[in-house]
């Protein structure tokens, strides 16, 4: 398996603001053989290329950000027919505003994804020669989510980004993998609030909906799932103990949606529409985490 990542950005900052253009290319080598790949034609090399900007802005106890990036490039068919083109992109926003000790803040993501075609649905073979999902490494091979991850975004349960071990929901997904936030559309509303010097707390909803409805199989036809994939709470808690450790508890449910909820035939034939049970009677899922911290 061969791979170079690289990266180019600059922060330039201006007052309180700060902007951060990017660019970042990863060459992949891995032999066809060698790949653990979503789409059914083998692939030998592929340039996934991604261009995006991250802006901060501070107006005194306001704070709002957002970020923007698209992927380009294309990985390169050894067989007849086109290359694999990748046209992925995302958006994200967040503000917050400061009273004191109490800190109420939003977020909102939306990522792109392949969308399914019924014709794929029905042969069980997905013939797109298009990546619209967006992605910080390549569908083409999946071995590199090993290497290459994006910092966790949360929410906690859904997408099992606590510290704990846990895989997250079953979420709609070229890539299989909860962590990896495609097909999406997902708001927040949070609050901190800092009991005491030492202890603070933090709640938080999220709303996840797909930014394409799934198809499926039932009676031999091919349906539309809903979009609704479901809603989270979480909350957490840190004290500190000393100067240098803290205890912390992390808790969460996750209370699924009417995705979760249809009765379906086909198991998810394309790999891109999973659940975690597909006979309509899916369960809130839970997470309860206790973890002490050290630092120095």
């Amino acid at each position: 398996m061969t791979q170079m990542p690289i990266l180019f950005d600059t922060i330039i900052k201006w007052r309180e603001h700060s902007f951060q253009p990017y660019v970042g290319l990863l060459h992949d080598t891995t032999p066809s053989t060698s790949r653990v790949n979503t789409y059914p034609f083998p692939v030998n090399e592929d340039n996934l290329e991604t261009i995006g900007i991250d802006t901060n802005m501070n107006f005194d106890k306001l704070n709002v950000g957002f970020e923007v990036a698209k992927n380009f490039g294309n990985a390169n068919v050894i067989v007849e027919g086109s290359d694999i083109i990748h046209k992925g992109y995302m958006a994200y926003a967040d503000v917050s505003y400061s009273f004191e000790n109490i800190t109420p803040r939003s977020k909102l993501l939306i990522s792109s994804v392949n969308k399914m075609d019924s014709n794929d649905v029905l042969s069980g073979k997905f013939n797109s020669h298009s990546n619209n999902s967006f992605s910080v490494y390549s569908p083409t091979n999946a071995n590199l989510s090993d290497t290459i991850y994006p910092a966790a975004y949360g929410p906690d349960v859904a997408t099992g980004s606590g510290n704990a071990l846990n895989y997250g929901i079953a979420l709609p997904s070229v890539f299989g993998d909860a962590y990896q936030l495609n097909d999406l559309i997902m708001p927040n509303m949070g609050i901190d609030v800092k009991v005491t010097e030492k202890w603070s707390i933090s709640f938080d909803y999220w709303y996840l909906r797909t930014f394409e409805r799934a198809l499926s199989i039932r009676d031999e036809r091919v349906t539309t799932l809903s979009s609704e994939l479901g809603l989270e709470l979480d909350f957490y808690n840190s004290y500190d103990l000393t100067k240098n450790m803290s205890f912390n508890l992390l808790t969460g449910i996750f209370i699924p949606g009417k995705y979760y909820r249809e009765k379906r035939e086909d198991g998810d034939v394309l790999g891109l529409a999973p659940s975690s049970r597909y006979d309509g009677d899916a369960d809130p899922a839970y997470q309860i985490e206790l973890a002490t911290e050290i630092k120095y």
